[in-house]
C-alpha cells in the first residue's frame, strides 16, 4: 500500500490534533503539492482540512460517499483537471449522489473558461490557475454562507 493509499484509508490530510470545533474543508486534487499548499492556507484561515486525490476517488481506492458521511466536511475544494470533459462527467456523477449534493463546492481548474463552457450551467465559482490562495479562501467562506468573521491573514 502506498503512502497516499494509507492516508486515504485513515482520513487523508487530517491535521494532527485539529480541534473538533473547526469547520472541515475537503480538498480533492490530483497534485500533492497543491493539496499541501491549500491545506496550509485553509488551516491558517481557521479550518480543519481533509484531502483526497482525484485518482484515488476515480479508481475506487477512496469511497467518497462513505468518506463524506464519516468526516462531514462543511465544503469541498474540487479540482477539474484535463481531460476536462471526462473529469466534468465524473464530477457530475459524484455531485448527483445525495451525500455530495448537499455539500457546498469551490471548483478549481487549469482552464477556467473550458470548465465553465463544459458545465453549461452556472457554477458557484471556478477559480483558475495559477491559484490565488486568498481567492480560494474567500470562495470557501462564500460557499459556507459568507459572513464567518474571517479576516485575511497578515503576511
Amino acid at each position: 500500500m502506498t503512502k497516499r493509499e494509507r492516508e486515504a484509508a485513515r482520513g487523508a490530510g487530517r491535521r494532527p490534533g485539529a480541534g473538533e470545533g473547526l469547520r472541515k474543508i475537503l480538498v480533492i486534487n490530483s497534485n500533492e503539492d497543491t493539496v499541501e499548499m491549500l491545506r496550509i492556507k485553509l488551516e491558517r484561515s481557521g479550518f480543519e482540512t481533509l484531502s483526497a486525490h482525484v485518482s484515488d476517488v476515480k479508481r475506487g481506492r477512496v469511497d467518497l460517499q462513505a468518506y463524506l458521511r464519516r468526516h462531514q466536511p462543511a465544503a469541498i475544494v474540487y479540482d477539474i483537471a484535463p481531460p476536462y470533459a471526462q473529469n466534468w462527467t465524473f464530477f457530475k456523477l459524484l455531485r448527483s449522489t445525495d451525500v455530495m449534493r448537499s455539500v457546498p463546492l469551490v471548483l478549481t481548474s487549469t482552464n477556467k473558461d473550458e470548465v465553465e463552457a463544459i458545465a453549461g450551467t452556472p457554477v458557484l465559482e471556478v477559480i483558475g490557475k495559477p491559484y490565488d490562495l486568498d481567492a480560494i479562501t474567500d470562495a470557501v467562506h462564500r460557499a459556507l454562507g459568507g459572513e464567518t468573521g474571517w479576516q485575511p491573514e497578515e503576511n
